[in-house]
C-alpha cells in the first residue's frame, strides 16, 4: 500500500516566557498548512488541549476550518480531539461543516481520545468516570447524524428523537481512535476507522499492532485496520540540533511530563510522565540526524506500521518559538530529501 506522509500536529503554542502576539503564531501555523499542501504532504493534522499556560490550541475545528478554506488537496485529520470536552451535537455539527467547507474530494480523519488532564475536566464539568461512554456517544451519534437522514438517539449526554443535521457531509468523516494504553488500542478495534498511534519507537509500534489486530478479530472487523502515528522530526547535520529546535522541544516536553505526571491517571498518565523524566530536554524523544539518517530512522518505522496495512505517517518540525523562515526551510528540505525518498523505498 502506498505510504501517505502527514504534516502536524498544528498547536498554536508560545514558547515559555514570550510575548508573541498569538494572532502571528496562528498565522504562521496556516502558513505551514499551505506549505505542505504545496510541497505534496498528503495531509494536514492538529491538536487540542485546553486552559494551557502557552496557548495550545484549543478551537480546533474553527482553526482546522481555516486550513480547509486556505488548502484545497490535502486532508484533514486530528490527533486528537478530546471527545469528553464536545457536546456529542456540537461535535456532529461543527465536523460537518468542516468537511462541506473542505468539500467532497477530501477526507476528514477525526482522531479522538477520551484525555487525561484533569484540569481541563474539572473546568468543563465532565466526570472523568464518563469519558469512555462519552466518547462512544460521539462515534454513535455522529454516525447516525452524517447521514442525512432524520435520528434518533438515546445516550447518556443526548436524548433526542426524530433530529435531522443539515448540511450533512458528502463524504463522511472517519473516526480514528487514540491513546496510549491497550483499552485505547482495543476501542479503537471494536468501533474506529483507524487507529491513532503513539510515536513511541519500532518495538512498541510492533506491540502496538499485535494488540490491534488481535482485538479487531476478536470484534468480527476486517483488518488490518489503518493507523497513523506522528513523530517529532529535526535536522541535524553534524553539530546537534538548531538551538530553536532544542529550545522548543524542551518546552513541549515540560509540558507534557507535568501533565502526564500530574494526573490521576497511572497508565496513559503518570506511568508516562515516568518515562519523559528519562529525557531531560526531549530531544532524545526526536528523529533527528541528516536528510540520509531520517529516511533510515523513519522507514524503519514504515515498515514496521506500513507492513500490509494503511499507514500514515506524520511529521512534525515546527517547534514552540521557532520562526517562520525557519520553519519553511526545513519542510522543504524534508520534502525534497527526505519525503520523497521514503515513497520510493
Amino acid at each position: 500500500m502506498p505510504l501517505r506522509i502527514g504534516y502536524g500536529v498544528l498547536t498554536c503554542q508560545r514558547l515559555a516566557g514570550s510575548d508573541r502576539p498569538f494572532e502571528e503564531i496562528y498565522q504562521d501555523e496556516l502558513a505551514f498548512a499551505v506549505e505542505a499542501e504545496r510541497l505534496g504532504f498528503d495531509s494536514v493534522w492538529l491538536s487540542e488541549h485546553h486552559f494551557t499556560e502557552d496557548g495550545y490550541l484549543s478551537a480546533i475545528f474553527p482553526m482546522m476550518a481555516a486550513v480547509a478554506a486556505r488548502t484545497s488537496r490535502v486532508d484533514l485529520g486530528t490527533d486528537v480531539i478530546l471527545s469528553p470536552m464536545h457536546h456529542p451535537l456540537r461535535f456532529a455539527e461543527d465536523a460537518a461543516a468542516v468537511a462541506v467547507l473542505a468539500g467532497a474530494d477530501r477526507e476528514l480523519q477525526l482522531g479522538l481520545a477520551i484525555g487525561y488532564r484533569d484540569e481541563e475536566f474539572a473546568a468543563w464539568g465532565v466526570p472523568k468516570s464518563e469519558r469512555v461512554a462519552r466518547l462512544e456517544e460521539h462515534v454513535e451519534l455522529a454516525r447516525k447524524a452524517w447521514t442525512g437522514q432524520r435520528f434518533s438517539h438515546h445516550g447518556a449526554v443526548v436524548d433526542v428523537e426524530d433530529l435531522v443535521l443539515r448540511p450533512a457531509p458528502a463524504r463522511v468523516p472517519k473516526l480514528w481512535i487514540g491513546g496510549w494504553v491497550d483499552a485505547a488500542i482495543r476501542r479503537a478495534a471494536r468501533i474506529g476507522d483507524g487507529y491513532v498511534s503513539p510515536s513511541t519507537g519500532v518495538r512498541d509500534t510492533r506491540r502496538r499492532l499485535r494488540v490491534l489486530d488481535a482485538a479487531a478479530e476478536e470484534a468480527g472487523r476486517e483488518h488490518p485496520l489503518p493507523i497513523s502515528t506522528f513523530t517529532w522530526s529535526a535536522f541535524d547535520d553534524g553539530h546537534g540540533v538548531a538551538a530553536s529546535v532544542r529550545a522548543g522541544v524542551q518546552h513541549l516536553h515540560e509540558g507534557y511530563r507535568e501533565w502526564y505526571s500530574s494526573s490521576s491517571d497511572w497508565g496513559g498518565g503518570r506511568e508516562f510522565g515516568q518515562k519523559l523524566v528519562a529525557f531531560s530536554d526531549g530531544t532524545g524523544w526526536i528523529q533527528s540526524g541528516s536528510s540520509e539518517q531520517l529516511v533510515d530512522g523513519l522507514g524503519a518505522l514504515c515498515a514496521e506500521a506500513g507492513a500490509g496495512r494503511s499507514f500514515e505517517l506524520g511529521v512534525r518540525l515546527h517547534y514552540p518559538g521557532m520562526g517562520r523562515a525557519e520553519v519553511l526551510d526545513a519542510m522543504g528540505r524534508f520534502a525534497a530529501e527526505v519525503m520523497a525518498a521514503l515513497r520510493t523505498a
